[in-house]
């Protein structure tokens, strides 16, 4: 798995969070207030998955238990790119996981087969 946060050269202030090993274990992206511009998701999985996203620390989350901010079904084997005019808020932090039900309390690794993220956020 890597993980990767780069600044890109524009204006804004604009970062490009990258994991290449998404799955049920959750990941800090940042610790205070954080604006997602676009979410592009490569699920290389044989069946759907969920991404989740919290509006909290990393610290606090578990998987399963704390209830998402968000949650975005990506198809088998999609690539799903979203990019968000305006930008989705989040005001405390932004955290994230991936996992095989779209039930709340689901803890299911979606697999050996990867799950890609990238986020720009600012």
């Amino acid at each position: 798995m890597a993980i990767s946060t780069v600044d890109l050269a524009t204006p804004s202030g604009l970062k490009l969070y990258e994991n290449t090993d998404l799955d049920e274990v959750k990941a800090g992206i940042t610790t205070a207030l954080t604006i997602i511009h676009s979410i592009d998701l490569d699920n290389q999985n044989a069946a759907e998955v969920f991404l989740r996203l919290w509006n909290v620390t990393v610290g606090s989350v578990t998987v399963g238990t704390t209830p998402t901010q968000l949650v975005i079904m990506v198809p088998a084997t999609t690539r799903l790119v979203l990019p968000i005019p305006g930008g989705w808020t989040f005001g405390t932090a932004l955290t994230t996981a991936v996992t095989l039900l779209a039930i709340e309390n689901d803890t299911t690794d979606p697999g050996g087969t990867t799950v890609k993220l990238k986020l720009i956020y600012v």
